[in-house]
C-alpha cells in the first residue's frame, strides 16, 4: 500500500471483514521503545497487505507518511465493530498506544491460545505454529536482518522483502486463529480463554 487511494481501498475492505489480523514491524522488541517500520493486515487466508513506513527506497514515489497512515487507520483500529487477531497482540497494542491509538476489540491471540492448548512447549513462535498447524515454512527473520554483530534493523530491509515477510506474518496469524479457536473448543478451553486470558490481554 503506497498511495492514499490504496489505503482507502484497504480501509473499505477492513470495514467489511469479519476478522482482521494485524501485525506491526518495528525497530525494537521492546514495545515502549519501538518505532513503527510498517503495518500489515490480513482479512482472508492466503492474502495480506503491507503499509510501509520506513524503508531504504524512501526516495521512491510514496504518498504516505506515518501521521497520515495512522490518521486514516485510527478510526478502524478503535472501531468496536471490528475484531482483531494477532500473534502476541499485546505488543502491537502497546506500540499503538504510544501513538495515541487504543486497539479495541482484540478477539484472538494465537500465541496465548497455543499456550493454553500446549502449556508444555518451550516456544510459541509463529514460525513453529505455522509448521505445526499449516505445514508451512515461513521466511526466517534472519534472512532479512541477519544475526549477531552484522544484524540490521527492519527499517533497512528492502521493500520487496519486508512486504512479503510482513504480509506473510499477518496471513499465517489469520489462518491459525481459525484453527486454534477450534482446538480450544475441542479441548474445552474456550471458557478460560475467553473469560481469563482474553481480558488479561
Amino acid at each position: 500500500i503506497r498511495t492514499i487511494d490504496a489505503l482507502q481501498g484497504l480501509i473499505h475492505d477492513i470495514q467489511k471483514a469479519d476478522l482482521i489480523a494485524v501485525d506491526l514491524e518495528t525497530t525494537s522488541i521492546k514495545a515502549l521503545e519501538a518505532d513503527i517500520v510498517g503495518i500489515s493486515f490480513s482479512l482472508a487466508a492466503h492474502s495480506g497487505y503491507y503499509i510501509p513506513v520506513e524503508f531504504p527506497e524512501k526516495e521512491l514515489a510514496v504518498d504516505l507518511n506515518l501521521d497520515l497512515i495512522l490518521e486514516h487507520l485510527k478510526p478502524e483500529l478503535e472501531n468496536l465493530d471490528n475484531f482483531f487477531c494477532g500473534q502476541n497482540i499485546k505488543y502491537d497494542a502497546l506500540v499503538l498506544s504510544r501513538y495515541g491509538i487504543k486497539l479495541n476489540n482484540i478477539a484472538f491471540d494465537t500465541m496465548v491460545a497455543e499456550y493454553l492448548i500446549h502449556p508444555e512447549k518451550n516456544s510459541y513462535k509463529l514460525d513453529y505454529l505455522s509448521l505445526d498447524y499449516l505445514n508451512y515454512k515461513m521466511v526466517p527473520i534472519e534472512d532479512l536482518i541477519g544475526s549477531g554483530l552484522h544484524q540490521k534493523t527492519m527499517a533497512e530491509v528492502p521493500l520487496e522483502y519486508i512486504s512479503y515477510y510482513a504480509a506473510e506474518d499477518a496471513d499465517v496469524t489469520y489462518q491459525l486463529s481459525a484453527i486454534l479457536k477450534e482446538r480450544l473448543k475441542k479441548n474445552n478451553l474456550s471458557k478460560p480463554y475467553n473469560e481469563i486470558e482474553l481480558p488479561l490481554i
